[in-house]
Parts: C-alpha cells; structure tokens; sequence
C-alpha cells in the first residue's frame, strides 16, 4: 500500500472563495481548494485515473484525516439534526 507523504504549507492569507485553483493541467492530477472563512484553505489533490480500490482507500484517509482534526481541535464529528 502506496501513502502519500502530508506536507503542511501555511499561506498567510487565504485565498479569495471565488480565486481559481492553481493549474494542475497536465500533472496527472487534479486539484480543489476549498476556503474556509477564518481559517484558510484546505487543498485536496487526486489522480485524474484512479481505480475503485484506490478511491476506497482514499475515502477512508479522508474520513481518517477528519476524525483527527475533530479530535485536536475538541470537535463533535456530525452536524446538528444528522445520526
């Protein structure tokens, strides 16, 4: 099982909502900032050919990735009203 290494960049300013991704045209991979209002960006970079099991693995970081930051950040996972 291939991992990817997690590189943390800090940007001093966030990225206007409405400012275009960066260009990953002819990476191999595509690209999705999503800016959050007081924090900063969050980027999410995936392969433009991915197989089923590799998006389940994926998926599962992702879940992974979030219970921890809930987790150091003191935060409830879920939103109001959902089970």
């Amino acid at each position: 099982m291939h991992r990817m290494p997690c590189v943390a960049a800090a940007s001093p300013l966030p990225a206007p909502a409405d400012a275009p991704n960066e260009n990953t045209r002819g990476t191999g991979f595509n690209q999705d900032v999503y800016t959050l209002a007081g924090e900063g960006r969050v980027p999410l970079q995936w392969p433009e050919k991915i197989s089923q099991a590799s998006y389940d693995e994926s998926s599962d970081w992702i879940e992974l990735q979030l219970k921890k930051i809930a987790r150091i950040n003191g935060l409830r996972r879920g939103r109001p009203g959902s089970s």
